[in-house]
């Protein structure tokens, strides 16, 4: 972690793993813990107005600030003042059931699996179109998405068994998955540099695919609860200088291993203490190395350090306000569009921006950074 990420995380060291509960952390919330705020579920011509959630709560220096809950598009960037545009882009940006996401170039990616498509959103523009196939090859469950720094889209589809490769524009096709007809289901995917990393839920594994060519380089894992192996994996996550993050779902914990693939540690652990997980998803990893861990069972968003240290939890509110959903994917972004910079209060200096979806059917984007 650079100097930026461990002043980061130093500034959260307040928040202590040791703080037991007599019931999970979704039943029982302390006092500086907010919850994601009421989704948005309409569609309207204007944006809503701001419902702002700080984390931690005042007097506290937040460190985190909820912009956002929204399932169109035009809920998020303001829509362009003609009638038929408004009416085209109301279809066009409906979403489903969102699963994985990412981020790039203004653009995000949703997987979408109720409709069998992967969303693009052109959050400058505010532009939205629905791909349901690449050069012929139908979705049948997208669950995740990954981009390349060529710009190319990597798409796990759990019910075709395979990843697929193409250009934005669904081109330039190409269909990964191992050879020999093995039961593959991928069910997340991390690109870094010419690696493709891709959670195997069928063979309980991290398959490593080069990007150039499709074809299997190693296996990381298999089957156990022993350092370095899994019991469902259903997040990968890779940093700036090549490490891999795991989320080891039923053995409820994260997994770290370094760019040649070899174990280096693990944080979270069965339980109801803040640091313990439930059932862990997607990951997102910002670029100073803090972690954040979608907990589908406790319903909330774990925030680690680089070194596995609890720093925050963005956590719902029990289901008393409507709408509040399981966390599912996470995408993270630094240069967004003004449409989303935009939302950011004057008494808060965001570095980053991190987008979550969640069960319930919507989206919420959040500003990363430190109180003025």
């Amino acid at each position: 972690m650079d100097a930026a990420g461990k002043t980061h995380a130093t500034s959260f060291s307040w928040v202590s793993a040791s703080i037991r509960f007599a019931h999970p952390i979704r039943d029982a919330v302390p006092s500086w813990v907010i919850g994601f705020g009421v989704l948005l579920g309409s569609c309207t011509a204007t944006r809503p107005a701001a419902e702002l959630a700080y984390f931690p709560a005042p007097p506290s220096p937040a460190r985190v600030v909820q912009l956002r809950t929204f399932r169109r598009l035009e809920e998020l960037v303001p829509p362009k003042p003609d009638p038929l545009s408004l009416f085209r882009q109301a279809r066009g940006s409906a979403i489903g059931r969102p699963a994985g996401l990412a981020y790039a170039a203004g653009h995000l990616l949703i997987c979408d699996l109720e409709l069998a498509c992967v969303h693009d959103w052109d959050l400058e523009t505010g532009t939205a179109r629905r791909v349901h196939d690449a050069e012929g090859v139908e979705f049948l469950h997208p669950v995740a998405v990954a981009v390349d720094d060529d710009g190319r889209w990597y798409v796990a589809d759990t019910d075709r068994g395979e990843v697929i490769r193409s250009t934005a524009s669904g081109s330039d096709v190409r269909r990964i998955k191992p050879a020999g007809g093995a039961r593959f289901r991928p069910v997340s995917v991390a690109v870094h540099m010419d690696n493709l990393f891709v959670a195997d839920i069928a063979a309980h594994e991290i398959q490593v695919y080069s990007t150039a060519t499709g074809d299997l380089v190693r296996h990381i894992g298999g089957v156990g609860d022993e350092p370095g192996k899994f019991y469902f994996p259903l997040g990968v996550a890779s940093t700036r200088d090549g490490r891999l993050l795991v989320s080891d779902t039923m053995n409820s914990r994260v997994q770290v291993f370094d760019p040649q693939s070899h174990f280096l540690r693990a944080f979270g652990q069965p339980g109801n203490r803040f640091g313990d997980m439930g059932k862990p998803k997607h990951l997102g990893v910002s670029h100073d190395g803090v972690v954040f861990v979608a907990d589908a069972e406790f319903e909330c968003v774990h925030v680690f350090s680089d070194e596995g240290q609890l720093l925050l939890v963005l956590v719902g509110d029990d289901g008393r306000r409507k709408g509040t959903g399981v966390p599912f994917g996470i995408a993270l972004a630094y240069d967004v569009p003004a449409a989303v910079s935009s939302l950011v209060p004057a008494d808060f200096n965001a570095e980053y921006f991190v987008f979550l979806s969640n069960g319930a059917g919507s989206l919420g984007v959040y500003a990363v950074g430190v109180g003025r």
